[in-house]
């Protein structure tokens, strides 16, 4: 998987990667996640494969209030839909600055506990906007409110190594973090938004 663009969600503000060799080839990072949480036959799909992980006593319990009720797949689809809707419009919200004295920086908490808030330049996660949410946007912090969104998934696991898709997250965090900081061809273009 290359990184082969970037896409200007909002200037000077929020940015997602735009890799191939993906489902949905040549769209930003940011969409492909919307577009996935939103699509039915996606989530059966994949509510179905991670059946086991959302099966778990803490999903059951945080969905249908009783650890020993199985999770229904048709509920865990309404629920993502639902949910992932709220989460768009929320970020865009924070991105644009209409949400009263909040930014980005709201809702971007660091990947790693070890990491304070305060520092650029490391990868960072925002949740979904209900309590104990599954949705994940994972992003590379390149200054105080700029984001770049690397990608995303649906956690069910207690760490994202423990999930296939959500390991891959953490190499392509890895690609966006190159791109900005170590890749000597950045475009001159953004690097000019950027620190202009």
């Amino acid at each position: 998987m290359k990184l082969i663009d970037t896409f200007e969600i909002l200037e000077g503000v929020l940015y997602a990667a735009v890799f191939d060799k993906t489902s949905y080839e040549g769209v930003n990072e940011f969409r492909r996640l919307i577009n996935q949480w939103t699509d039915r036959e996606y989530l059966a799909d994949y509510f179905i494969r991670n059946q086991e992980k959302l099966q778990s006593r803490f999903w059951n319990e945080m969905i249908n209030g009783d650890p020993a009720v199985n999770v229904e797949i048709t509920k865990a689809i309404n629920w993502t839909i639902e949910e992932a809707s709220e989460f768009e419009e929320e970020i865009l919200k924070l991105a644009s600055g209409t949400e009263k004295g909040k930014t980005l920086d709201d809702i971007f908490k660091p990947l790693h506990k070890e990491i304070r808030k305060e520092s650029d330049n490391t990868e960072f996660k925002a949740y979904g906007i209900y309590e104990n949410s599954w949705l994940r946007f994972y992003a590379i912090r390149y200054s105080e409110n700029l984001y770049f969104i690397s990608g995303g998934g649906i956690k069910l696991t207690h760490k994202m190594q423990e999930s296939e898709d959500l390991d891959l997250e953490l190499i392509k965090l890895q690609k966006v973090y190159n791109y900005l900081f170590k890749d000597p061809e950045i475009d001159p273009d953004l690097l000019d938004k950027l620190e202009g």
